[in-house]
């Protein structure tokens, strides 16, 4: 597995398209009929070239995997980490995490945050291994 930082200079918009889609598409995890609208997957590319962010891609001939997140002060935000499921269980979470880490020691970035949904237990698993302390729980109620 290839692990590479990608400049937002030198994507094409096949790639940046590919990973905003897959993190459009993360609510199918807890809503499993929701579909991205293609505008949505518009703004999170637009969202990616205006602000300071890291992405990152794990290929194996094809793109298995990305990580993104946003600088914000001294901190980044994680809002999007995706596996393949050929590939899951092979530490390319764990990989592109590093190097999330390896960019924000270069960058002086002293924190990073990121949110999982309370369902996603193996992501869970994966941040608390890695060291991400829980400081927060947000709770909603649907009101019928």
């Amino acid at each position: 597995m290839d692990y590479t930082q990608i400049k937002l200079d030198d994507i094409s918009e096949d790639v940046l398209y590919s990973i905003s889609r897959w993190h459009n598409e993360t609510p199918r995890l807890w809503i499993p009929d929701y579909v991205p609208t293609e505008n949505e997957i518009k703004e999170t590319i637009t969202r990616m070239k205006e602000n300071e962010c890291y992405i990152g891609i794990a290929t194996e001939g094809s793109i298995k995997g990305f990580i993104w997140a946003e600088k914000q002060d001294n901190s980044v935000m994680i809002l999007s980490l995706f596996v393949d499921e050929s590939v899951r269980q092979q530490n390319v979470g764990t990989s592109l995490k590093e190097g999330l880490e390896v960019w924000c020691k270069a960058e002086g970035v002293d924190k990073i945050k990121t949110t999982v949904h309370s369902k996603n237990k193996k992501m869970i698993a994966l941040n608390e291994k890695l060291g991400y302390e829980s400081k927060m729980l947000h709770m909603e109620k649907i009101i019928d």
